[in-house]
C-alpha cells in the first residue's frame, strides 16, 4: 500500500490531543526541513507532548505523513534514523508500558522510542498515538495477508522473548504482561499466551488463583487443551525448579517474594511445593525455616535431589560473596546487608578483606558492624573453630601488630571490658583537662590527677596489647598443628588463607565444572581438581556425575510403592532414638553438674559475696587500681594454675569496667 492517508484519518474525531488539521499553520515548511520530510509526502498527524501546542507546531514531537513516521532528529537516544516507513509498521510492536510512559516501536532488528514521556496528568497524547498506530496495524492485517503474516512473525518473536524473560526472572515482569496483552489481540497466539500466563500464575504458588484462571478459560480454549492445565505440576514444576536453582541468576530473587510468602502461609504443602519453598528460602535467606523443611522432607528425597538442593545453596552463597569480592577489588563500598553475607564456607566479608590483604578495608569493616557476636559455623571442633577466628586469620597472614591488635579489639569478647575501661579513662582525662582550664589556681592537683589517669590508661593499653600478642602466638601454634594434622577441612581453609588469589580461583574455577563436598552438615563448592577426603558429588558442564559418598553420609532410596509416598532410608547411619535421647539426658545432667561446680568455684575464690572488689574500691580509684593489680597477679592465665583463670580474669576486668563507669 503506497498511501495510508485514509487509514490514518479514519476515526480521527476520537483523538483529542493529536493534530490532524494543518490549515492556517504558518511554519509547516520549517518542519519539512527540520524533520527531513520529502516534499511529495503529506503531513497527516502531529503528536506533541505539551498543553500549549494546540495552535502551532512547536517541535519536539512526532510527525506522521502518508508514507512514514518521523521523530524529531534533534532528540538523542531515539534511533539512528528519524524515519520509520509505514510499510514496515507491521514489523513492529507498538508499546507503551503505562499511559504516561514513552512510546516505542519494537522489532527483531531494533527498538526505537518515537515519543517521550508525558508530564501533564491529563495529557493523553502518548496513549492516542499508540491507539492510532495499533488501529493502523489492525486495518492492515485485516486487509492484507502479507501484512498479517509479517505481524504474526513479529508477535511470535516477541513471545519467544517473553518466554525467555519468564525463565530468566522467575516471573513475568510488568512489561511482559503488557506485551502479552498486545499479542492476545491476535487469536493465533491465544493458546500459547494462555499457557504462558498459566505458568506465571503457577510460579506465584497461589493454587486458588491458578485454578480460577484455568476455569476462566472455559469456552475460550479447547476443553481437551484446558484439561492439560489442570495438572500444573506435570507441566511446569521441572522448569520452575531448573530456573530457581540456577545460582548465577542472583537478581531473580526480588521477583520471588510473592511465591515465597504464598507458600509460607499455605497450611498443607505437597513435596513439590516443599522443594520450591526450600529453594526460595535459600534465595531469601530464611535459613531456619529452610532447615525445618529439610528435616521434614529429607527422608523422602532421593540422594541426588538432596545433593542438588545443597549444591544450589552452596553455589548461591558463593555467588553472593563473589559480588563482595568484586566490590573489594574495585574499591566500592559494601551495603549494610552485604556486611552480614557469608559464602559457602561460612566466610564473611571481613575474612575476604583479610585474605585479600586489604588492610584499609579491614580497618573500615571492623567499625561497620558487630563482629563480636559472629560465631564460627563449626562450634565444638577446636581446630576448625580456630580457623574461622578473625584473630587467627590476621595472625597467620600479617606481621603488623597494630592491625592484629585492632582485629583482636573489635572481634573478641575479652577485649570489651578493657575497651570500656579505656573509654572511661579517656572521659576522666578530658574532665581533668577541662577543670584545669577553668581553675588554673588548682593546676597542680588537676595535672597530678590527669597524670594518674594517663598512667592507668597506658597500663590498660599495654594489657590489651599483651592479650592480643598472646592470642597471636596461640593462633600461630594452632596453624602449625593444622599443617601437621590429618584434617582435610581445616587444611583446606588454611591453604585458602595463605593464597591471596584463592578467592578468585574458587569463583573462576567453579563456573561450569565443580565439586560439592560435605563436611559434617556443611556443604561447600571447590574446583574438580581439589581432592579432599570427604563425601562429594561432581558436576561437569552443569551435569551431575561422579561421586564418592563416605559410609557415614550414605543416603539410599527405595522405589515408589503403589503410587503412594516415597520411602527412603540412610543405610546403616540411623541411630536408635532411645540411645539418642539417653545421650542427650546424660549430656544435660553433666552440663548441670559442671555449671554447679563452676558456681561453687566462683563463690570459693571471690573475696566478697558481692564480687571481686571491696566496697571501698567502688568509691576510691586508688583502692580499685591496687586491688585490680593484686587480682591480676593471682588469676592471670599466664601465672595462675586455676583451670578457670581465663573466665575469672574476664569477670575481674568486666567488674572493674562497671565500677569505673559508675564513678
Amino acid at each position: 500500500m503506497s498511501n495510508y492517508s485514509e487509514l490514518l484519518v479514519s476515526g480521527k474525531s476520537k483523538y483529542k490531543s493529536l493534530i490532524f488539521d494543518f490549515a492556517g499553520v504558518d511554519n509547516v515548511d520549517q518542519y519539512y526541513e527540520n524533520y527531513r520530510i520529502p516534499e511529495e509526502e503529506t503531513m497527516m498527524v502531529y503528536a506533541y507532548s505539551s498543553q500549549y501546542s494546540g495552535f502551532s507546531l512547536e517541535g519536539n514531537g512526532t510527525i506522521i505523513t502518508d508514507r512514514a513516521i518521523y521523530v524529531d532528529p534533534a532528540k538523542k537516544g531515539r534511533s539512528s534514523t528519524n524515519r520509520i516507513p509505514l510499510s514496515d509498521i507491521c514489523h513492529f510492536v507498538v508499546f507503551q508500558e503505562d499511559n504516561s510512559d514513552s512510546v516505542s516501536l519494537i522489532s527483531q532488528e531494533r527498538e526505537c522510542r518515537i515519543f517521550g514521556r508525558t508530564v501533564a496528568p491529563r495529557d493523553t497524547t502518548g496513549m492516542e498515538l499508540v491507539e492510532l498506530l495499533r488501529s493502523l496495524q489492525r486495518n492492515l492485517t485485516n486487509m492484507n495477508m502479507a501484512e498479517r503474516h509479517a505481524y504474526e512473525l513479529t508477535l511470535g518473536w516477541m513471545l519467544d522473548l517473553i518466554r525467555k524473560s519468564l525463565h530468566t526472572n522467575g516471573r513475568l515482569t510488568a512489561r511482559d504482561e503488557k506485551l502479552l496483552d498486545i499479542a492476545e489481540e491476535m487469536p493465533t497466539f491465544f493458546k500459547e499466551i494462555a499457557f504462558l500466563r498459566a505458568e506465571n500464575i503457577y510460579r506465584g504458588c497461589d493454587d486458588i488463583a491458578y485454578f480460577a484462571y484455568a476455569d476462566s478459560l472455559k469456552g475460550r480454549l479447547d476443553e481437551d487443551v484446558r484439561r492439560i492445565l489442570l495438572n500444573p505440576g506435570e507441566l511446569f514444576f521441572s522448569s520452575y525448579i531448573e530456573d530457581i536453582s540456577d545460582a548465577s541468576r542472583f537478581y531473580m530473587t526480588k521477583d520471588l517474594i510473592t511465591p515465597y510468602l504464598n507458600l509460607k502461609k499455605t497450611e498443607r504443602l505437597t513435596l513439590e511445593q516443599c522443594l520450591i519453598l526450600s529453594f526460595l528460602c535459600i534465595r531469601l535467606e530464611d535459613i531456619d525455616y529452610g532447615q525445618k523443611l529439610m528435616d521434614m522432607i529429607g527422608p523422602d528425597l532421593p540422594a541426588e535431589e538432596f545433593w542438588k538442593l545443597q549444591c544450589f545453596k552452596a553455589r548461591f552463597m558463593k555467588e553472593k560473596l563473589s559480588l563482595i569480592y568484586e566490590k573489594m577489588e574495585s574499591g566500592n563500598e559494601l551495603s549494610k546487608p552485604e556486611l552480614f553475607w557469608e559464602d559457602d564456607l561460612g566466610l564473611t566479608p571481613l575474612h575476604y578483606a583479610l585474605i585479600l590483604r586489604q588492610e584499609d578495608v579491614v580497618l573500615k569493616l571492623l567499625h561497620e558492624r558487630d563482629w563480636i557476636s559472629w560465631e564460627s559455623p563449626f562450634k565444638g571442633n577446636r581446630l576448625v573453630d580456630a580457623v574461622y577466628d578473625f584473630v587467627f586469620l590476621a595472625s597467620v597472614l600479617y606481621d603488623d601488630e597494630e592491625l592484629i591488635r585492632a582485629v583482636y579489639s573489635y572481634t573478641t569478647k575479652e577485649a570489651v571490658p578493657i575497651h570500656r575501661a579505656i573509654k572511661k579513662m579517656d572521659s576522666l582525662i578530658f574532665i581533668q583537662r577541662t577543670l584545669l582550664r577553668e581553675h588554673p589556681q588548682e593546676a597542680l592537683a588537676y595535672a597530678k590527677k590527669e597524670a594518674e589517669y594517663k598512667d592507668m590508661r597506658d597500663e590498660m593499653v599495654d594489657e590489651l596489647a599483651n592479650l592480643s600478642r598472646r592470642r597471636c602466638e596461640e593462633a600461630r601454634k594452632i596453624a602449625a598443628m593444622i599443617i601437621q594434622a590429618e584434617h582435610p577441612f581445616a587444611r583446606h581453609i588454611l591453604h585458602m588463607y595463605l593464597d591471596r588469589d584463592s578467592i578468585y580461583r574458587s569463583i573462576a574455577d567453579t563456573i561450569s565444572d565443580y565439586r560439592l563436598y560435605k563436611y559434617k552438615d556443611h556443604f561447600f563448592v571447590t574446583s574438580v581438581e581439589e581432592n579432599l577426603d570427604l563425601s562429594f558429588y561432581e558436576w561437569r558442564d552443569g551435569v551431575m556425575g561422579d561421586h564418592d559418598i563416605k559410609r557415614a553420609d550414605a543416603r539410599l532410596s527405595t522405589e515408589r510403592v503403589d503410587g503412594g509416598s516415597r520411602h527412603f532410608y540412610d543405610g546403616d547411619t540411623y541411630e536408635n532414638p532411645d540411645i539418642s535421647a539417653a545421650r542427650e539426658r546424660k549430656r544435660a545432667e553433666e552440663e548441670a553438674r559442671r555449671k554447679k561446680k563452676e558456681q561453687e568455684a566462683d563463690k570459693a575464690v571471690m573475696p566478697t559475696s558481692d564480687g571481686w572488689f571491696s566496697p571501698e574500691a567502688h568509691h576510691d580509684l586508688e583502692v580499685l587500681n591496687k586491688e585490680y593489680r593484686q587480682l591480676v597477679k593471682m588469676y592471670h592465665p599466664d601465672v595462675s594454675d586455676n583451670r578457670r583463670s581465663t573466665i575469672i580474669i574476664q569477670q575481674i576486668m568486666t567488674e572493674r569496667a562497671e565500677i569505673l563507669e559508675r564513678m
